[in-house]
């Protein structure tokens, strides 16, 4: 239980790392950054609310759930500019996703339980942006030296997060309680590596400027 609890704090204060360190250079931050702190903030509230609703005896499930859409449409307008995506179809096929979210939450496994089908779904679809974000960085390289890249680490971020949840949340009526672990494990990993996104753009306007 200690240790559950632990995890769990540290996953909610852990999105306070890109948050913080974005936050000194607010108005010169590139748009993908201020993105990266809208989820990290929007994680930080969500948990906070979870955390209130917790400590009243309420269920967290349907806080927690309505972050997942959040945090999935945040991303979302990421990969749209990352990818300079322009065909309707992207359009289309978040609106489908969005839809399908909302008739899951409500009618299918209801706002009470973890919404794992919603959770599968969006992991398949992230896997394959950040697939087809890595394709494009082998086709067109904007600069030699990768890891400078601000979206690059987004990108890894995405990558081990949804894929991770991917196959947890495939298992998650087996191991309920180690999953919640591992997956606060995966949230803590992927808001240390948005953290260094933010880093990283704030090293090259830095360079740039000087």
């Amino acid at each position: 239980m200690a240790l559950f609890l632990t995890i769990n704090f540290a996953s909610w204060l852990s999105a306070l790392l890109p948050l913080i360190l974005a936050s000194r250079t607010w108005k010169s931050n590139p748009h993908v950054v201020r993105l990266v702190m809208l989820i990290a903030a929007c994680s930080f509230l969500f948990d906070l609310l979870g955390y209130v609703l917790g400590m009243n005896k309420l269920s967290t499930y349907p806080a927690g759930n309505a972050y997942l859409l959040v945090q999935a449409l945040i991303f979302l307008v990421i990969y749209r500019e990352a990818l300079k995506i322009k065909n309707p179809l992207f359009y289309a096929i978040t609106g489908i996703y969005s839809l399908f979210f909302v008739t899951n939450y409500f009618y299918l496994q209801g706002p009470f339980i973890i919404n794992s089908y919603s959770v599968v779904v969006g992991s398949v679809g992230f896997i394959l942006l950040s697939l087809l974000y890595f394709r494009q960085l082998l086709n067109n390289l904007p600069e030699p030296f990768v890891h400078r890249i601000p979206m690059v680490w987004v990108n890894v971020a995405v990558l081990i997060y949804f894929g991770g949840n991917l196959f947890l949340f495939m298992l998650f009526n087996y191991f309920v309680s180690a999953i919640w672990i591992l997956h606060n494990m995966l949230n803590i990993t992927k808001n240390i590596l948005l953290f260094v996104a933010v880093w990283q753009s704030q090293r090259k306007m830095n360079s740039s400027s000087s």
